[in-house]
């Protein structure tokens, strides 16, 4: 090489092809995944929940004439250091569960029939009048209840049967205040001690509630909505919420509002301040589609992101711009502003499960990865881009769980099938926390209730 050349060659090298090269290691970053931890428990998981110092809280359930929901304290090495029942019914579910400041426990969920819990040593008995009822209940550290809150939810006899829609969600505000939000066809009435709250369904379908109580479980406030809802969160002093709507109606009433006038399918993104007043609301269909947001929470540079399914042709962007796909209800992941500025949407192809058995979750690692996961049957394609990564259930009859994860720029880096997810979470050193069904053993059958899944590179 002539020596005028070879003296070019190295600073040129440096400037631009090294830069690139670790530009495209940082954007394109190669992971491996494995299985580093998994725990076995009678019954299903449904929720889990990491402390700040590392613990792991679960909670689970069991059917029939011993059911009952259970809560399961893990070290961060995964020793068992608590466990005790919360509450007895028939029939009875867990559907979300987290932790405040203080290191108390709230859950949140259903139950039909005779309902059996303690307080201290008494023993208290609740029979709900309608076909399902909802709990809310505080728990101390060791596993005492400090109170517990019921009221109706799903009436069979008012309208159609839409307990299919029976997740009741919770967040917490910085003051340990806490939002539910769930879906009832029937009349709520709660009270405190100067006030009496009541919302009733419209039109024999269900609607949705949203509701705060403040750390002596005392109710704030009730509205009730003509949506059903998804997830909701709370981010720097405001409450986010999202769901779908199946029907219209252009009447509204004081605190059961109307969100998007008569407008019909669409799914919707609210924010609204800490006394559930809204401040803007976005909602996105298309002529011949529906959607729904199931999953909320923030990327690591504040923007709210959701999760959901869509089915038929649906405009994604709510504004004057067009985003539009078109599936059988595919997966989605949609990205706004805390001004609700709509940004983008990524969407997967596959049959994702919907209704009773819908679920999916998102979560942020501190490298700014995104997890997903969820519940499908057939054939989904996990990337996203351009390229494709299928994974397949048994046959069109059966369903499997996936988990895939996104970089910020929208790469896929991994995806794998497992068996059935009910909840995920990250952990302090950016592990995994999946629950449901895993199966460990084809051969066997064998599966487990949580894994733990370390990512290294």
């Amino acid at each position: 090489m002539n020596k005028r050349y070879r003296r070019l060659y190295f600073p040129v090298l440096i400037i631009f092809i090294i830069p690139f090269l670790l530009q495209s290691c940082i954007r394109y970053p190669i992971f491996k995944f494995q299985v580093e931890r998994e725990i076995v428990l009678d019954g299903t998981i449904t929720d889990v929940e990491i402390a700040a110092e590392g613990n792991i809280f679960i909670t689970r359930y069991t059917d029939g004439t011993d059911g009952a929901i259970y809560v399961e304290e893990f070290g961060s090495s995964n020793d068992p250091l608590n466990s005790f029942k919360v509450a007895s019914a028939v029939r009875i579910r867990s559907t979300d569960l987290k932790l405040d400041t203080v290191g108390n426990i709230i859950i949140a969920g259903w139950f039909s029939g005779r309902l059996s819990y303690f307080i201290g040593e008494e023993l208290k008995v609740v029979t709900t009048p309608s076909d399902r009822s909802v709990f809310l209940t505080k728990i101390d550290s060791d596993g005492n209840i400090i109170w517990f809150k019921t009221w109706h939810q799903h009436n069979s006899v008012i309208g159609a049967d839409y307990s299919v829609y029976n997740d009741i969600n919770i967040c917490l505000d910085p003051d340990n205040n806490i939002y539910v939000c769930g879906n009832y066809n029937d009349t709520i009435i709660l009270e405190n001690e100067t006030d009496t709250f009541q919302v009733t369904s419209r039109d024999e379908i269900c609607n949705m509630f949203l509701a705060r109580f403040n750390v002596d479980g005392e109710i704030d406030w009730l509205q009730s909505y003509y949506a059903s809802i998804g997830d909701l969160i709370v981010h720097e002093g405001y409450l986010y919420f999202g769901g779908g709507n199946a029907g219209y109606n252009t009447e509204e009433t004081d605190r059961q509002h109307i969100l998007f006038g008569d407008r019909k399918n669409y799914a919707f993104l609210c924010k609204a301040d800490l006394d559930g007043q809204i401040i803007w609301g976005e909602a996105w269909s298309g002529a011949t589609g529906s959607a729904g947001v199931e999953s909320l929470t923030i990327n690591p540079v504040g923007d709210v992101i959701l999760s959901g399914n869509f089915s038929g042709t649906v405009d994604f962007d709510p504004d004057e711009g067009v985003t539009e796909h078109t599936g059988f209800w595919d997966s989605y992941i949609s990205r706004f502003t805390p001004d609700g500025e709509f940004r983008d949407t990524i969407v997967w192809d596959g049959g994702m499960l919907h209704g009773d058995y819908s679920y999916n979750s998102i979560v942020f690692d501190d490298r700014g990865n995104l997890f997903f996961s969820g519940n499908f049957t057939g054939d989904i394609d996990l990337d996203p881009g351009d390229d494709e990564y299928f994974i397949s259930a048994e046959d069109m009859t059966d369903s499997s769980g996936f988990l895939c994860v996104i970089d910020d720029y929208g790469n896929f880096l991994w995806g794998e099938k497992i068996i059935w997810c009910t909840d995920m979470e990250i952990g302090l050193d950016d592990s995994i926390y999946l629950t449901g069904f895993f199966n460990l053993d084809d051969e066997t059958g064998e599966y487990v209730s949580m894994l733990k899944i370390v990512q290294t590179k």
